[in-house]
């Protein structure tokens, strides 16, 4: 090389990602050995392993057949394996968290022609008590890497999870996720819990889609028309209910009110609290209050009706408590039925008993006409005929003593109904004409105007009286036309019947408008 210093080179990329070795073509074969390169690397400080070693012969065994035109790297630094960040791996079926399609664009022919169903929306996990629903992986370290220099590159350690666990969940040892009640998961906030209130932010819409809620349901806004929200426990909404459907078990709050147009529904398992009904049908087992007005609507309510500075206009009610209203009936003399006297649950317990009666009857006429063919057969039974014979008497026997069972029962919810009958209407600014009162079989057609305070109930006698301020009793008939309907067969007021007094005493004084 003519005493000229050969021209290798080995670089280091960076902070010790790569050690490049640069040859040049024209360096004397001999000169270029595994050991030579070694040196030039080790001037570096390139970490020499036995792998460097083996690469750098390897090199320099090749150039003497073909010089690298290229540099060449020799080493890579080995990165670092990061940690991973917890997070909780869901149980199949229990993640609360995936999205529903978007449907904010759903036209109305989509709605009726597709076969998606847009209003069905957000699914709710139900869960119940001591259920696995998820497994909480812990964050790893992860693994050092190493430059080619022999330094170490840091791992970065995965984060812990970003999700929470209330007192509702339990995490043991393990990481497994039990649930300690019954509900709904809830994600939120990166929260998870289980919760009996299911909180919406907003409307119920095609976001949220239909509702069906193992608990309670509040609801900031209102619920558009077509939706339903049903909820074993209580409703609470903050807006306008359009013609949706509520349903639940506990009570109803709608301190706005309900506008359903004849589509929509509620059947409350509680009280309610509503501030006007527009054409709404449906039933309250307990009491309704209302602060404004009560519109064409079809309603049963199993207590009593407040709506004491609003107005009862149109429709059917049907009341099992007392009444409390401002006005009764309209001046354009809107027909106006309400149906007094009834206990609304009792009744459908009534209905139903007697319908299970009916058809246990029948079962029994079948049972024993099969029992007299089999008897007439007499010694001529076959010993299945002789089988059967024996199982038709049990089986007659047992539906007789059920028929018996339930008609003791219907007697029995029968005298409910008398005890629990009454009839308290208190009316503080006007009755108009038109309304109708209907009470068992009897029916009483107010025939004109009349300003209150007014109240209506039944006298010692089991008259129907009225009484206007600090008035004296008035036969009902001076302002309404009495007219008995209905048929036999239908359920009537058994007290008319049987002329039996009932427990409801005379209407007190009514209060001052």
């Amino acid at each position: 090389m003519s005493g000229t210093e050969p021209d290798i080179q080995v670089t280091i990329k960076g902070r010790g990602e790569q050690a490049i070795l640069s040859l040049p073509d024209n360096l004397d074969p001999e000169f270029v050995t595994g050991s030579t390169l070694c040196c030039y690397a080790e001037a570096q400080s390139v970490e020499m392993t036995e792998a460097i070693r083996t690469r750098l012969q390897e090199i320099a065994e090749q150039y003497r057949e073909n010089p690298p035109t290229e540099p060449i790297v020799i080493a890579e630094a080995v990165p670092p394996v990061h940690g991973s960040d917890g997070c909780i791996e869901w149980v199949e079926g229990y993640d609360p968290t995936p999205e529903p399609e978007s449907t904010e664009n759903a036209s109305e022919s989509d709605e009726e022609n597709a076969t998606v169903d847009h209003y069905q929306g957000q699914k709710f996990v139900q869960v119940d008590e001591n259920v696995h629903v998820a497994t909480m992986i812990e964050p790893t370290d992860g693994e050092d890497g190493r430059n080619v220099l022999g330094e170490s590159i840091p791992a970065r350690a995965g984060k812990p999870c970003s999700v929470a666990v209330d007192q509702s969940l339990l995490v043991d040892a393990q990481g497994k996720i039990t649930t300690q009640a019954e509900g709904v998961l809830k994600l939120q906030n990166n929260v998870l819990s289980v919760t009996k209130l299911l909180e919406v932010n907003g409307d119920v819409n095609f976001k949220t889609g239909h509702i069906d809620f193992e608990g309670s349901v509040n609801i900031k806004d209102g619920v558009r028309d077509r939706f339903e929200v049903k909820a074993r426990g209580c409703v609470q909404v903050g807006g306008l209910v359009e013609a949706a459907k509520i349903i639940c078990t506990g009570d109803f709050i709608c301190r706005r009110g309900v506008a359903s147009r004849d589509r929509g529904r509620i059947a409350v398992g509680g009280n309610a609290e509503i501030g006007f009904l527009n054409n709404v049908r449906g039933n309250i087992h307990g009491d309704l209050n209302s602060r404004r007005e009560i519109i064409n609507c079809e309603l049963v309510i199993g207590g009593d009706l407040h709506c004491s500075r609003g107005s009862v206009i149109g429709g059917l009610l049907i009341v099992g408590g007392g009444i409390e209203v401002g006005k009764l009936g309209s001046d354009g003399h809107t027909p106006t039925v309400v149906r007094l006297g009834e206990v609304p649950v009792l009744s459908t317990k009534v209905k139903r008993l007697k319908s299970e009666i009916a058809a246990s009857q029948k079962q029994l006429e079948i049972k024993r006409d099969r029992e007299r063919v089999l008897h007439q057969a007499g010694s001529c039974l076959n010993p299945k005929e002789k089988e059967e014979s024996t199982e038709i008497k049990y089986e007659i026997d047992e539906i007789e003593s059920r028929i018996e069972e339930m008609e003791l029962e219907l007697e029995e919810v029968k005298e409910r109904i008398q005890q629990s009958r009454k009839v308290n209407v208190q009316i503080s600014q006007m009755l108009y004409s038109k309304v109708v009162f209907r009470l068992g079989q009897r029916e009483i057609h107010v025939t004109k105007d009349v300003k209150g305070p007014i109240q209506i109930g039944w006298s010692e006698d089991r008259q129907l009286v009225y009484r206007i301020v600090d008035g004296p009793l008035r036969s009902i008939t001076e302002i309404g036309r009495v007219t008995i309907v209905g048929t036999e067969g239908e359920d009537s007021d058994e007290d008319d019947k049987k002329g039996r007094p009932s427990s409801a005493q005379p209407p007190a004084k009514p209060k001052a408008a």
